[in-house]
């Protein structure tokens, strides 16, 4: 009787509490793993913060740079315009076509 005695102890009272205990652990791991989780999310989203204020301060500064040269080259557009006549440069290049045509009929005429 007194096994029959023990083993009723064993299941009425130490089964539901080693199941008790089981669930304490288990919802524990959970709540460590929600904590986690939470961190890895806050983390995820401070990248991201952090990736579109680079992004965006690079986007700043490319246009900053783009727009600065931009303005560079049509100040040297409008310089050279009032330093050099557009067809000086015209002038320059009939010139030249006219000195290789006058090669090439040369050439082929037989002689330099």
């Amino acid at each position: 009787m007194s096994h029959e005695l023990t083993l009723l102890v064993v299941i009425e009272l130490i089964f539901p509490l080693a199941l008790g205990l089981l669930w304490v652990g288990i919802k524990r791991q959970f709540q460590i793993r929600d904590a986690k989780d939470d961190k890895i999310a806050e983390l995820l989203d401070e990248r991201e913060r952090l990736k579109e204020g680079a992004i965006h301060e690079w986007r700043h500064k490319f246009d900053g740079t783009l727009c600065s040269v931009k303005n560079k080259v049509d100040e040297i557009a409008a310089d050279m315009h009032k330093k050099v006549p557009f067809d000086l440069c015209e002038k320059k290049e009939a010139a030249v076509r006219r000195q290789t045509e006058d090669h090439d009929r040369r050439l082929r005429a037989g002689g330099l």
